[in-house]
């Protein structure tokens, strides 16, 4: 199993004068080229559902990441991976059904030889 990237997580980002830039009460389209960040509760989710082998959801969540974050190296990687990851349990959840199909159609076959309900039936309706 290959390992995972660490994802860092962004904070609200200091002016040079110490106010915070991530304040409500300014405008979201008054500079086109500030920087955006993905909502901290999103990068949370993310982590707990990568941390957690939840890999769909954490395919959704890294995707709502890049929507905020395009250039994101760390969610690029992770990214890649989750889909290589849910490639890897697609496999295996074929093979495990092939499996599974192979046993069921042997044990079908061997009940098949005998059907024991017509006798029964002829009993029930002289009662």
């Amino acid at each position: 199993m290959s390992t995972l990237p660490m994802l860092r997580v962004r904070g609200p980002q200091a002016d040079d004068d110490g106010e915070d830039t991530s304040d409500e009460d300014k405008e979201e389209d008054s500079n086109p080229n500030k920087d955006t960040h993905a909502p901290l509760e999103l990068m949370t989710e993310f982590l707990r559902a990568e941390m957690g082998h939840d890999y769909h959801l954490a395919k959704k969540l890294c995707q709502m990441i890049l929507i905020y974050e395009p250039e994101n190296p760390e969610a690029k990687e992770f990214f890649s991976l989750i889909e290589e990851m849910l490639l890897m349990e697609k496999a295996q959840n074929l093979e495990e059904d092939d499996d599974e199909s192979e046993e069921d159609n042997s044990e079908s076959e061997g009940e098949s030889t005998e059907d024991p309900s017509e006798e029964s039936s002829d009993e029930c309706e002289d009662g």
